[in-house]
């Protein structure tokens, strides 16, 4: 923590598999982070959850939180509206909230290996969408809003429980 709040200027931390559990709360070093940080990876600790202050990385465009223990979307990276990629495989999420429309930006989704059943009609809001990568979930159906994703390029849905696309998405 001292050695960030020292620092001038971070661009990218990588803290992956450091067994991390929970990270600082302190909102001064996060808004000091939040000034010049575009990347964290978070990759392979045990993150339940992450702090309020995580909202103040507002030039964060990507984020990277695969292989921890969260359940849901956290929170603070709703306020994460510069976001362009985030990476949420392999935990525990079991849908995501309708907030994530806010998050325009978003290029690439990495959701593969979680326990999500249901997208939220504001997914549909994400047009700048190019990758998604939900495979291996619990998805039985998909929102009407997901037919607004003409921009996908790369689309990964296999170990759903979806037997055929609805005929409102073509």
């Amino acid at each position: 923590e001292r050695k960030l709040m020292e620092s001038r200027s971070v661009a990218e931390v990588s803290l992956d598999g450091t067994g991390l559990t929970r990270l600082p709360s302190a909102l001064p070093m996060w808004s000091h982070l939040g000034r010049t940080l575009t990347q964290i990876s978070l990759n392979g600790n045990g993150l339940l959850e992450l702090p309020l202050a995580f909202s103040k990385l507002r030039n964060l465009r990507r984020l990277f939180l695969e292989g921890n223990l969260l359940r849901e979307l956290p929170p603070p990276v709703l306020s994460l509206v510069k976001l362009e990629e985030l990476g949420m495989g392999c935990n525990q999420l079991t849908g995501l909230p309708e907030g994530i429309g806010a998050l325009r930006k978003l290029a690439e989704v990495w959701l593969v290996s979680n326990e999500i059943s249901y997208l939220p009609q504001s997914f549909g809001q994400l047009t700048r969408l190019r990758k998604l990568e939900l495979s291996a979930n619990a998805l039985h159906e998909l929102p009407r809003s997901f037919g607004k994703l003409t921009g996908l390029t790369h689309l990964w849905m296999s170990g759903n429980s979806l037997s055929i696309f609805p005929q409102h998405l073509c």
